[in-house]
């Protein structure tokens, strides 16, 4: 059985590696929200007793116009102004939209 990260990796592929991931819900589904060097990532977990895994959103950097966050919702706004809901699990929504912005600057230098 394939985990998340291990998807993940595979999704990023040999030049680009995660840097941060979080429990955190979207579209109402759980999963990680997995940031990368360069791309923004959720994986959804499905199952309770038979968990499986696969890639809900992929988006990156250069495509993210905007972060909304307040501390239970992040709301992150793509180049066609289409929106993309976080909600919290169990950590600071706040934490993540500014992890996030720190990865997309350091993406841009």
């Amino acid at each position: 059985m394939v985990k998340w990260d291990e998807l993940a990796k595979e999704i990023l592929g040999a030049k680009d590696e995660i840097q941060k991931s979080y429990e955190v819900r979207f579209n109402r589904k759980s999963g990680y929200i997995i940031m990368s060097n360069r791309k923004l990532l959720f994986i959804e977990k499905k199952g309770i007793i038979s968990v499986k895994y696969s890639k809900a959103l992929e988006l990156a950097y250069y495509y993210i116009s905007k972060i909304n966050v307040t501390p239970k919702l992040m709301v992150i706004i793509d180049g066609d102004g289409k929106e993309y809901n976080f909600t919290k699990v169990d950590v600071d929504l706040e934490m993540i939209g500014k992890g996030l912005q720190d990865l997309i600057t350091s993406s841009i230098d």
